[in-house]
């Protein structure tokens, strides 16, 4: 009977309870990652199709951790759960062709029939009509539930709890009823101080994996404030705390978790001192775009594509960054053929005097705290000057153009040293001017 537990030294019931609260469901392939029975990392592969056999990288042996699966199912159905037909497929496998279509493939947990069968269904508690509460038709129990879920909204602890034991009242078995008291112990635990690195990396693991998809499921096209609101308080904690393992989620990441966008660029600047990378930039680049600052977004940009030139093509080439995007589709609609690291340069022709004497400030400001990481790299020293070269002409041509005067020295000589550094974008800049 010791076969038939999780390795984390639970019993069969709780952790089937575990899966009905913070998923709503009993998957009993998901259940065996409760169970620690398969590894998050096995579990990826295997979805992928790089494991042809689930139960090729159980932990454990084979016969109790099915077992354990064939008791999960037998509790499931025992306290009522409803059985819904479920299939396996892999992720993409780019090897499997059709008219040029990548195909689908089913997977499977076991190479036998009677055993992959026990895979084959999850368990789900009988679902409730969606739409409106009615007061008039809608039973007691779910009227009670509208009003924790509201008291959540407003982090009214005191509310919750009342309404919590009005529901226990009502309908003991309610289903959602753990998940709300879980949830309450989280958002009175959130308040508390998280001491070290060990304890924080485990409190970001948590909410990510439990809480997250629990808020999810409870509060569905609503989710977003209260989590907001928990990765906030994680978010404080990192940067108020200065926990040093560059292991932990940076204070930038966090606080984009919580959608704190203001608070993404003034930690993700300070962090750029530390390491710049990839996954930074990205990050201050959605930041800048989300409230609105142009300025900051081809700043971040430019960084991005002179010091991680392939990692930018790729995102730039999935990105739908609001400001970016149109950028990018002029960029690759061009009949000249321009060096990807004259794109930052590529956009100040098509931006305002305004908005290019702003990003050329920022850049020379990152220029002089990020120099001792960035002297070594051409590609940030050449686009800079090239980008200083774009934004002096356009100037000069700008006064020129209000003083009636067709070219000064000035505007020919910044001309002729562009067309001697970059003739295919000074080519780019001539067109732009003819259909200006």
């Amino acid at each position: 009977m010791d076969d038939i537990v999780g390795l984390g030294g639970e019993s069969v019931e709780e952790l089937v309870q575990q899966l009905l609260i913070y998923r709503g469901c009993y998957d009993p392939v998901q259940f065996l990652v409760y169970a620690q029975r398969v590894s998050d990392d096995d579990l990826a592969l295997w979805r992928q199709g790089d494991i042809p056999y689930l139960e090729d990288v159980f932990i454990g042996r084979k016969e109790a951790v099915f077992d354990l699966v064939n008791a999960a199912n037998a509790y499931a159905s025992k306290i009522g759960l409803r059985s819904e037909r479920i299939f396996y497929r892999s992720i993409r496998d780019p090897s499997l062709k059709s008219g040029g279509k990548e195909l689908v493939r089913p997977i499977r947990v076991s190479k036998l029939d009677a055993l992959d069968a026990l895979f084959v269904e999850n368990f789900c508690p009988e679902k409730r009509q969606d739409g409106q509460l009615d007061l008039f038709y809608d039973n007691q129990a779910d009227v009670i539930a509208q009003r924790i879920l509201k008291a959540f909204g407003l982090r009214d602890c005191r509310q919750i709890e009342m309404s919590l034991k009005e529901l226990y009242k009502a309908d003991p078995n309610y289903p959602d009823l753990g998940g709300f008291e879980l949830l309450l112990k989280y958002l009175i635990h959130v308040n508390r101080s998280v001491l070290s690195n060990e304890s924080f990396r485990k409190e970001v693991t948590y909410l990510d994996q439990k809480i997250a998809p629990l808020v999810s499921r409870l509060f569905m096209d609503s989710s977003t404030e209260l989590l907001a609101f928990f990765w906030q308080k994680l978010a404080c904690f990192r940067a108020d705390n200065g926990l040093m393992s560059a292991s932990l989620p940076s204070a930038s990441e966090l606080f984009s978790r919580a959608g704190n966008w203001e608070q993404v660029i003034n930690f993700g600047e300070l962090e750029m001192n530390e390491a710049l990378t990839a996954s930074l930039l990205i990050r201050l680049v959605e930041a800048a775009d989300s409230i609105g600052d142009v300025g900051r977004v081809h700043t971040y940009l430019s960084l991005f594509c002179w010091c991680f030139k392939d990692a930018f093509i790729k995102w730039m080439n999935m990105s739908n960054v609001s400001s970016v995007e149109p950028l990018w589709i002029n960029w690759n609609d061009l009949e000249i053929e321009l060096e990807v690291s004259q794109f930052p340069a590529f956009c100040l022709i098509l931006l305002s005097t305004e908005k290019i004497k702003k990003i050329m400030a920022l850049m020379f400001q990152f220029d002089k705290f990020l120099s001792e990481s960035l002297k070594s790299n051409k590609y940030w020293q050449n686009g800079l000057s090239l980008c200083e070269l774009i934004g002096k002409l356009i100037e000069a041509e700008e006064l020129l153009s209000h003083s009636h005067e067709t070219f000064g020295k000035t505007s020919i000589g910044i001309r002729k040293k562009l067309q001697e550094t970059a003739p295919g974008l000074f080519e780019v800049y001539k067109r732009n001017l003819l259909t200006c």
